[in-house]
């Protein structure tokens, strides 16, 4: 991965892009109590579980038996930065909104490796940076953000072996660990990461069969025994299920998993067009929300309403059309990547209408990154002044509709927040954070000019097990 530091416009856009997203957390998290400690108050989001999840060690992590590694992949660093800032709250706004701009590196060099030109690569990042669901959840307690960075990682490293002839036993091994991770921060991912690494194993072996089903069965065996092992130690410092004892209540007690009871198969039109909207529209950009009284709380909830307003959605109609169009008439309809891409977001809509259907959004981060990668790899193919127009309308949308809905958000948060709340200094804890990573970036891209992945994928789980290992020890310590 070469630095693009030197290039001022992608250098200035990250640095915009973290400021609007450690702001957005500061204005929504930062003193608002009801947020971080009751469930499902935020547009459907599990904040409060999520909270504990990044932030506490001694917690019951009972969601764990379907996130396998999230606490292990991302509380370490909590804590870390938390030893520095001495906030809790201020820690996972900072670590959310690096991690949201992570993903929009990773979708851009994902695209550069791809030969996706500049333009669209660039456009493509920040059609991502600025839609409605990086904005939130690179902000407040969740899943999403984390999965999406680790989805893309895989993707990054698998587009980096797409030229190979064949798979080294240490590509086999950092495929492997890759999928595992994607897979440990939400276990469905499973399925995504299977489906490509096929599209790997078909470019890099030319549909050959048996070289293909034999490497496939070596990942999935690898990427089993990896979750495995680094879930056990996970539970050995955070109160956590085991992954094959909690999964094995599937087949011992099926009535009695959690996850089964959000399956829902009586689909009606009021399903599918909540569905629709929440898949294919508010990821990009908030079409409305509104409150909605909870009973037995001070604190209301935040959810969205759809409006059919057939202006603010046709954009987003206008560039899924021009997509589709423009891969049968250019003839990439049957390019290995772009059916990959297309097969991925169909599988993903189809398991939401029977799956979470009313509240779709709040997976969005985990499919919008391959629509984002669809339609780029397609306008890689097919730019002309039509297409820009399209793009510029969505963006003004998302810079409008967006910054209406979170202003309305922190406006109506306001009347719930802690008496000592200082607003007026978000913006300049903000500013003062993202120059400290600019300069931290701009050092780091002087000194190394070109960063190995699987480096630092071994370095960032070496950090991970040595927290896990000195916190274990400092426990003993206190208990002698």
């Amino acid at each position: 991965m070469k630095f693009w530091f030197n290039d001022k416009k992608f250098f200035i856009a990250l640095f915009i892009l973290l400021f609007i997203y450690l702001l957005t957390g500061f204005y929504i998290i930062y003193n608002h109590l009801d947020i971080i400690t009751k469930a499902e108050v935020f547009l459907g989001a599990d904040n409060a579980r999520a909270w504990n999840d990044l932030t506490v060690i001694n917690s019951d992590h009972y969601r764990i038996k379907v996130h396998p590694l999230f606490i292990l992949l991302i509380q370490p660093f909590v804590h870390t930065l938390n030893l520095i800032i001495n906030n809790t709250a201020v820690s996972l706004i900072i670590i959310q909104s690096v991690f949201g701009v992570g993903t929009c590196v990773l979708i851009f060099f994902i695209l550069k490796n791809f030969n996706v030109s500049n333009n669209i690569s660039f456009i493509s990042m920040l059609l991502w940076g600025l839609s409605f669901c990086a904005l939130i959840f690179s902000s407040i307690p969740e899943t999403y953000i984390y999965s999406a960075f680790f989805n893309l990682l895989l993707w990054f490293y698998i587009s980096k072996l797409m030229k190979n002839n064949k798979l080294s036993t240490g590509e086999i091994i950092n495929t492997s660990l890759f999928s595992a991770l994607a897979t440990g921060i939400i276990l469905s991912n499973f399925l995504i990461c299977i489906i490509s690494i096929v599209f790997l194993l078909q470019n890099v072996y030319e549909n050959k069969l048996v070289p293909i089903i034999k490497e496939l069965f070596k990942i999935i065996l690898l990427s089993i025994l990896f979750i495995t092992i680094l879930n056990f130690l996970q539970s050995l410092l955070w109160k956590t299920p085991i992954l094959f004892k909690s999964l094995s209540v599937i087949f011992t007690n099926p009535n009695e998993y959690e996850d089964f009871k959000y399956f829902n198969f009586h689909i009606n039109s009021a399903v599918m067009h909540s569905l629709f909207y929440q898949y294919f529209i508010a990821p990009f950009y908030a079409i409305k929300i509104i409150e909605l009284p909870q009973w037995g709380s001070r604190f209301t909830k935040i959810v969205f309403k759809y409006h059919q307003n057939i202006m603010l959605t046709l954009p987003v109609i206008l560039i899924y059309c021009y997509a589709l169009i423009s891969a049968i008439k250019n003839k990439i309809i049957k390019n290995k990547l772009i059916i990959t891409l297309f097969f991925i977001i169909l599988i993903e809509f189809i398991s939401f209408i029977f799956y979470g259907n009313f509240e779709a959004f709040i997976y969005s981060p985990n499919y919008l990154i391959f629509i984002i990668l669809f339609f780029a790899n397609i306008f890689n193919n097919c730019q002309n002044k039509f297409l820009y127009l399209i793009l510029s309308l969505i963006f003004i949308c998302q810079i409008i509709l967006n910054f209406k809905a979170i202003l309305y958000i922190v406006q109506y948060l306001n009347k719930y927040a802690m008496p000592d709340a200082n607003y007026a200094l978000f913006p300049i804890y903000s500013l003062i954070i993202a120059i400290l990573f600019a300069i931290i970036a701009f050092f780091i891209s002087k000194k190394i000019k070109k960063i190995q992945i699987e480096k630092v994928l071994y370095i960032y789980i070496f950090y991970c097990l040595l927290f896990l290992t000195l916190q274990i020890l400092s426990n003993l310590c206190k208990n002698m």
